[in-house]
């Protein structure tokens, strides 16, 4: 993604900044897996599968420090090279977060720092990028498996058809699908089935008596969504916006850190539902892409 560069030296040179520090700046989650003491317990990403008249749904509660509250902005950005509008869910200054594109492609993250990460990996903000930029949902999938993957991230990758989600590290790209035939797909902040571990990460959990796959303790943000999305089950919007509204737990899905909460849904007028803050205190705007 070569042309982001010069979009960070274009934000560099308005913000009055040097490019190296708006360059890191972009490195949110590389830096979290370079001091993973920063913040542990972050965003909750769901994705559902189309069904009948019910579109598919790419769904996040995007959890950051309070630090960055207050300044909660979607872009829209018109690609005309490659004939794409995209609406980029971010922080200011930050290329991209999370979002959805006109061609019908969505994207949620969750950071997965027990994943082994590399320095010449593309980082998460980029990988963001690269797949808004898509033109079908089937090149985006072949974009989040060709790249390197700078840090251990959860992309909730969604399309006309169907949202699946993927582990990536620096060394692996695996599908996590909750149960068998399910169709849609939940994460949190631990790594359910790649097991390219931080180096050293395996061996310390097994010092613990731990399983490296559930760390010192489960994640009741990860029990609390099996609740709401049992085996056999056919979420639609308002299930997966109560899942994103839920207290319960502790650290909950919702919780004081959720910097926006937004729903994506991939019909034929793709939708993003969005709302500044934690879904149960704050009203969601559509937001719609332009003729």
């Amino acid at each position: 993604m070569p042309e982001l560069l010069d979009e960070v030296r274009g934000i560099a040179a308005g913000a009055e900044q040097p490019y190296a520090t708006m360059f890191a700046w972009q490195l949110v989650d590389e830096v979290w897996a370079q001091a993973p003491s920063v913040l542990r317990e972050k965003c909750t990403s769901v994705g559902v599968d189309r069904r009948g008249e019910q579109p598919t749904i790419v769904a996040q509660n995007l959890d950051v420090p309070q630090w960055y509250h207050g300044s909660q902005v979607v872009l829209r950005v018109r690609d005309e090279a490659r004939g794409l509008q995209q609406l980029i869910v971010t922080i200011p200054g930050l290329v991209a977060a999370a979002g959805m594109n006109s061609a019908r492609v969505a994207v949620a993250v969750n950071t997965l720092l027990q994943l082994r990460p590399c320095r010449d990996g593309l980082p998460v903000a980029f990988v963001v990028r690269g797949l808004l930029a898509q033109p079908d949902h089937g090149s985006a999938l072949a974009f989040l498996q060709r790249v390197a993957h700078a840090s251990g991230q959860n992309y909730t990758v969604g399309g006309p058809a169907t949202a699946p989600g993927f582990e990536c590290s620096a060394g692996k790209v695996v599908q996590y699908v909750p149960y068998p035939e399910a169709t849609f797909t939940w994460h949190t902040n631990h790594p359910v089935v790649n097991d390219d571990f931080v180096p050293g990460f395996r061996e310390r959990a097994r010092a613990a008596g731990v399983d490296p796959f559930v760390g010192q303790r489960p994640c009741p943000r990860f029990a609390v969504c099996q609740q709401h999305l049992p085996a056999g089950g056919r979420p639609d919007v308002a299930a997966v916006k109560a899942l994103l509204a839920s207290r319960a737990g502790a650290p909950s899905v919702c919780n004081d850190s959720t910097y926006v909460c937004f729903v994506a849904l991939l019909g034929e007028v793709p939708e993003l539902h969005i709302c500044k803050g934690s879904s149960d205190r704050a009203a969601f705007t559509v937001l719609r892409f332009e003729p």
